[in-house]
């Protein structure tokens, strides 16, 4: 009996002991970036919380061989971003810090891959820099069509970006309702 009690015991601390160890690696997000060139090795790149940045809770690398990696236990939406004197042509990228490992490209346009919340987020950074691309366009027609004199063909845009508009919105509610809870939830909650 006792031998069972103690082969039991040791089971259960082995057990717990591999779940403790495996959730803690759940819990990192590592990220692996990639430069689109060289240019910018030596300078920092900076992992900046989206709320309340402060010196003490701003990570920073160097960039060598065109990469950098973050390593973070904390889940949150932060922004990659390059020194200033150095981010020139440099989009800087919107992530959440979700565990997992995530591929981040940094340049004119950044981009992630790698985790559900940011394979997410990367489609609607996409769609809206569309939207606004179209909405861009759509003012630049009304305003032309207007001093031309023709109102009524630029309210037929106008009523057009107006649906473009409502199409975009529903499209960012359904995907705040697919992510659920968390930082990227709220991050889509505070844009309404």
């Amino acid at each position: 009996m006792k031998k069972t009690l103690i082969l039991l015991l040791g089971i259960t601390l082995l057990y717990s002991l591999s779940t403790s160890c495996e959730s803690g690696k759940a819990k990192v997000c590592r990220i692996h970036g990639v430069m689109e060139d060289n240019s910018r090795d030596g300078s920092k790149i900076f992992l900046v919380p989206l709320i309340k940045p402060t010196n003490d809770n701003v990570d920073s690398v160097e960039i060598r061989n065109g990469r950098f990696e973050f390593t973070t236990d904390k889940l949150m939406m932060a922004i990659i971003r390059v020194e200033l004197k150095h981010r020139y042509g440099i989009q800087d990228l919107l992530i959440e810090t979700e565990p997992g490992d995530l591929n981040v490209k940094i340049g004119l346009q950044s981009s992630s891959n790698g985790t559900p919340h940011n394979d997410l987020l990367q489609e609607w950074k996409t769609r809206t820099e569309e939207f606004h691309k179209e909405r861009q366009q759509a003012g630049n027609s009304i305003n032309f069509l207007m001093r031309s004199g023709d109102s009524i063909l630029a309210d037929k845009v106008k009523r057009q970006a107006d649906s473009l508009a409502i199409v975009y919105r529903n499209y960012t509610n359904e995907l705040k309702k697919t992510v659920g809870e968390g930082p990227l939830y709220d991050f889509f909650v505070d844009r309404q």
